[in-house]
């Protein structure tokens, strides 16, 4: 939960203020809609039991957030998206991808959809579907049960990944002959598909591990409980609680997987994209421990972009261990705050040699500060 001082940086934006006002009292998606395009920062995911709306994606998105659906329309508003090219990065890269958090009922739906793998995987006008979401997508295979851990194991140990396990023996998806088939994705580095596990692992632990609400969720996807009466209801989480304690599949309700130490290379770039949450933030500031810090010539970012510039001002130690030396001055002061928040030396040296600032990145920055650039 994010504490009262920081709540009011937030709000010193004035859009930010009206959708959580809208969020917390009729909720309404178009409404809500309307003032993301406005350009927002959440503090934290959307609740997608709280708004059900395809809009959710939509929403997320334009607010740099990550998000989780929880019903079909959801998936079929990510499928629309993408097939629009709406929302990818100057890269061409879709933010709609890579802002999901992948759960359940994303690969429950995604693995049954032939038509839509193989419109991301074959279609080559399209760069939608990057080696990052590869990696995701077969741990999730793993991880829910579609596929045998053993034979992906196998798969990612090998160095150049040209000798791939038979996938089709577990699955008959195209999904597993295009992962097979592709050239890019058989030279993928080891680094990266162990950075893409951290990244796994510290969203499994935050969003994910709450099996309570993801009976509810199921429930609520199968329309067998009126999801506004029973969300917060205590005799549905004893009832839930009752149901998961005598599952042969599920363990005790209360147990949490493990958190590892993040960032162990200290060159993890997936972490400081896919850090958009200010309750990770605090997660890490009160367990320094948990998380090896950047050093100085480890990334050019140094602080998640997904915040405002006075949270990045004061949590800038808890993924770096060093302070910058230069500074970047430029004629819109708020690029300038901007740059020497987020940025390293090195990115900031560059930046001062040029003396100016490559279109490509603001272009790439979340709408809420292209809005403050433009206004400043």
């Amino acid at each position: 939960m994010i504490c009262v001082e920081d709540l009011k940086v937030y709000f010193e934006d004035e859009d930010i203020k009206a959708f959580y006002d809208e969020y917390n009292t009729g909720c309404n998606p178009e409404n809500l809609l309307e003032i993301a395009k406005r350009g927002i920062l959440l503090y934290e995911p959307l609740n997608s039991l709280k708004l059900v709306h395809p809009y959710l994606v939509d929403i997320s998105v334009l607010a740099h957030q990550n998000y989780m659906i929880t019903n079909i329309d959801q998936y079929n508003r990510i499928k629309t998206l993408i097939a629009s090219d709406q929302y990818n990065d100057a890269y061409n890269n879709s933010l709609v991808f890579n802002l999901l958090i992948i759960n359940k009922t994303f690969i429950d739906f995604y693995i049954n959809d032939d038509e839509f793998i193989e419109y991301l995987l074959h279609n080559d006008s399209n760069n939608q579907f990057v080696n990052y979401n590869y990696i995701r997508i077969i741990h999730k295979l793993v991880e829910y049960g579609y596929t045998d851990k053993n034979l992906v194991k196998e798969f990612f140990s090998n160095t150049t990944l040209t000798n791939s396990p038979d996938f089709s023996i577990i699955n008959d998806s195209p999904l597993f002959e295009c992962i097979q088939t592709n050239d890019e994705f058989s030279t993928y580095d080891k680094d990266s598909i162990e950075n893409c596990e951290e990244l796994l692992n510290l969203q499994n632990y935050f969003y994910l591990n709450n099996n309570i609400d993801e009976c509810i969720n199921i429930m609520n996807e199968y329309n067998l409980m009126n999801n506004e009466n029973v969300v917060n209801g205590e005799d549905c989480r004893n009832l839930i609680k009752f149901v998961l304690a005598n599952s042969d599949d599920i363990n005790n309700v209360d147990e949490c997987n493990s958190l590892d130490i993040i960032n162990k290379s200290k060159k993890n770039v997936y972490l400081l994209e896919n850090i958009n949450d200010i309750n990770m933030i605090y997660f890490f500031e009160n367990n320094p421990y948990l998380f090896n810090k950047y050093d100085r010539s480890s990334s050019f970012e140094k602080f998640p972009i997904g915040f405002p510039i006075k949270i990045m001002k004061k949590y800038s130690t808890v993924f770096v261990n060093y302070i910058n030396k230069n500074k970047f001055e430029y004629k819109n002061k708020y690029i300038s705050e901007l740059m020497n928040n987020c940025k390293n030396d090195e990115f900031i040296e560059i930046l001062n040699n040029f003396g100016f600032i490559n279109p490509d990145v603001i272009e790439n920055l979340p709408l809420y500060h292209r809005k403050h650039i433009i206004n400043y």
